[in-house]
């Protein structure tokens, strides 16, 4: 058995962003990101033997942030001495967007074997970012997860957790840890987080991927964490009675413009009351709720969902 990947850090300066921070900025101070294959009787060229080091070619893809990864193949074993033969195939993806007041990652990770000679699998996969807003901001984060597989395992992984100065993990905010795939689950999770001024954050995604024997197994973990805006109510395409109905995604879509003239024909309050009847930008009680939902309450909205998340 033997591994073979690639880690690379990165510290963020100029390269990915504007230099400076804006008012609502997360930060972002590096990005580590790990691939790693490990194989048991397999190698990845036609008559591997089980001798010397035979290493993954890992390839930057180049699509958008930097140093984003790839590497997929075919596996070969054989035939050895007692005429058995393995065959398999691997596929590591790694791809992160990185904005001021957006963080995108999608990790997926497959693995297949078959053969005689107890052929085994492991994809590994690990991105880490570390941020550290200057102001207060309140995000939503956007977590999809699935996986296939008829024997083998696999499990992915996100957390978000302070920093402490020491460099130490603290409390989190947020704990996703499930096998994605066969005894575990898959779906899709959203929520709202508060982040502290200073406070430095580490956002940890991973995703692993084991065959042995006779196994296809995939999975892959893909979100986003995106600074809340007023105009972003729900999730894209969700409808009433749907789990991400109600629950902000970090975008601003026609779902959001439905779902706020909804309830401002319900004269639902605790959503639609957002200013003063009557008020424009400057004057008293402008974006203070006033106890009643009329037009004003809905100019005041199409202007902020015209606007965006910018």
């Amino acid at each position: 058995m033997f591994d073979f990947g690639i880690r690379r850090g990165a510290l963020l300066l100029c390269a990915w962003m504007a230099c400076g921070a804006s008012a609502s900025d997360f930060g972002v101070q590096s990005r580590d990101s790990t691939i790693l294959l490990t194989l048991a009787n397999l190698g990845h060229k036609p008559g591997y033997d089980g001798g010397g080091v035979d290493p993954t070619e890992v390839m930057e893809t180049g699509q958008t942030s930097a140093d984003d990864m790839l590497a997929s193949g075919l596996l070969f074993y054989g035939p050895d001495g007692f005429d058995r033969v393995n065959t398999g195939s691997y596929f590591l993806f790694q791809d992160v967007t990185i904005e001021e007041a957006h963080l995108g990652f999608d990790l997926t990770q497959q693995a297949s074997v078959s053969g005689e000679a107890n052929p085994g699998a492991f994809s590994y996969n690990e991105l880490e970012i570390v941020f550290q807003p200057s102001t207060p901001l309140d995000a939503v984060l956007t977590v999809q997860y699935d996986g296939t597989t008829n024997l083998g395992r696999d499990e992915v992984g996100l957390e978000l957790r302070e920093l402490l100065p020491d460099g130490s993990v603290g409390s989190p905010l947020f704990v996703l840890s499930t096998a994605a795939a066969g005894m575990g689950d898959s779906g899709s999770v959203s929520a709202s987080v508060s982040l502290l001024a200073s406070q430095r954050y580490r956002l940890l995604a991973r995703g692993e991927a084991e065959a042995v024997v006779l196994a296809e197994i995939e999975s892959f973990v893909r979100g986003s964490l995106a600074i809340r805006c007023a105009a972003d109510l729900t999730t894209e395409g969700a409808n009433p009675g749907d789990a991400a109905y109600a629950v902000p995604d970090g975008s601003v879509t026609v779902t959001d413009l439905t779902y706020f003239a909804e309830r401002w024909i319900m004269n639902d309050q605790a959503v639609a009351d957002l200013t003063t009847d009557g008020t424009n930008p400057g004057d008293a009680g402008y974006e203070e709720p006033d106890g009643s939902v009329t037009v004003t309450e809905l100019t005041y909205f199409v202007e902020r969902w015209i606007a965006g998340c910018a």
